[in-house]
């Protein structure tokens, strides 16, 4: 057996080389797989460390093992891709990641998609409104016509409006802006009127115009000005959440849109009954008030 293993060697080495692939040897592992998932050979580099090329335009993913101290915002800047599409091309449940998960990180924008029976790439194109060109030049197809359970990468797509919020699965939600907390949620001295009130949410301190993001995936249900919280964008959540952003100076957004995690969705402002410049940030559970730190990340 031994003396047969030059042979397979070469040839693995000539297999290589003829779908174009150029490799640099480093002390990193470099995995070439042409899972039945995937149409295309996909190069996995292990954490990001190889040097890696590919003469043909289908995409380059990167093995990378988690890490102490990773975090899903972390590999995304760490990469360049944003968090939505390291979460749906690995199927994630949740942001938090735990050490030694192996992630796959695409080197562009996109999702990828299980093809249905009865699909075909025209079908796919139009749902998710791409090129079928460009559907075909990445995954390196020549027809239109798939198989019922295939994965293909979609470049540039975004999920569905009904995936996007399956794809959260209740995982978390981020702060909706950087600031500075200067009221809890609970009893407190209402700082206009002066009486003791139950504040529903925690209000950030932050300089007037600061972006505002969703703290989670959702479609916007409202829009508008209510009584003493001024300009105000409520989102509703999968799982019976709702969560409401309140004293803005502008809303970016319309009642019916599908939000991201991390969109913006409007500028912190001064608006209803404030004393100063910041955001008035509540969540509701199933339309009971909670505290809304208890729900972030």
């Amino acid at each position: 057996m031994r003396s047969f293993l030059p042979v397979i060697l070469s040839l693995l080495v000539i297999s290589a080389s003829s779908i174009g692939i150029k490799r640099h040897f480093s002390q990193d592992k470099v995995f070439l797989s042409t899972s039945k998932d995937f149409f295309l050979p996909i190069i996995f580099k292990e954490n990001g460390l190889n040097s890696v090329q590919k003469e043909k335009k289908g995409i380059v993913w990167t093995q990378y093992i988690v890490q102490s101290g990773d975090n899903i915002w972390s590999i995304s800047q760490r990469f360049k891709i944003d968090v939505p599409t390291i979460i749906q091309t690995n199927l994630l449940n949740s942001n938090k990641l735990l050490i030694g998960t192996t992630l796959k990180i695409p080197d562009q924008k996109g999702i990828l998609h299980k093809v249905k029976k009865g699909q075909t790439l025209w079908d796919i194109a139009r749902a998710y409104r791409i090129s079928l060109k460009k559907i075909q030049e990445v995954n390196e197809i020549s027809t239109s016509f798939v198989r019922t359970g295939d994965a293909i990468f979609l470049p540039g797509a975004k999920p569905l409006k009904a995936q996007l919020l399956l794809s959260w699965s209740n995982s978390g939600f981020i702060m909706p802006c950087a600031g500075r907390i200067t009221s809890r949620h609970g009893f407190r001295i209402h700082p206009i009127f002066g009486n003791t009130s139950f504040h529903k949410g925690v209000d950030i301190s932050a300089p007037y115009g600061s972006s505002i993001k969703a703290a989670a995936p959702g479609r916007v249900i409202f829009c508008g000005w209510k009584s003493g919280y001024g300009l105000t964008v409520n989102i509703r959540h999968s799982g019976g959440y709702e969560t409401q952003y309140a004293h803005l100076s502008r809303i970016n957004v319309n009642v019916g849109d599908y939000v991201e995690q991390s969109s913006r969705i409007a500028a912190l402002g001064n608006s209803g009954q404030s004393t100063g410049p910041h955001l008035d940030f509540e969540v509701r559970k199933n339309r009971s008030v909670i505290n809304p730190l208890s729900c972030l990340q």
